[in-house]
């Protein structure tokens, strides 16, 4: 999706889009996509801290030497806000992107 999303309800519905099968995809999921809304709290009904109990990792390699800066300040701005929000964020790391050959870089072959 390109362009700004301006509400959750207008995300919800751009990742039920991109969710689901992609033939030209071969890490896609084969299961149809589901209704990401269905079962959400309403805003006003949350606390003050939301995410309390929560673990979001930010993946190390989309934030250090090679990102330009404003994406990782976005990142670390984002960071604060879910922990603000009561989340408790940490780096990660993911081994399988030094692979040689990751299946997350591979599309199937057409005939």
């Amino acid at each position: 999706m390109v362009g700004k999303v301006t509400s959750q309800e207008e995300h919800l519905r751009n990742n039920r889009i991109a969710a689901g099968k992609d033939d030209l995809d071969a890490t896609s999921s084969p299961r149809p996509a589901q209704d990401y809304a269905e079962g959400l709290p309403q805003a006003s009904s949350l606390s003050s801290r939301p995410l309390a109990g929560k673990r979001i990792g930010i993946i190390r390699e989309t934030t250090g030497a090679g990102v330009a800066a404003g994406v990782s300040d976005a990142f670390a701005r984002a960071a604060r806000h879910l922990e603000s929000l009561g989340a408790d964020v940490d780096e990660v790391w993911l081994p399988e992107l030094y692979l040689p050959f990751c299946p997350f870089h591979t599309r199937p072959q057409t005939s």
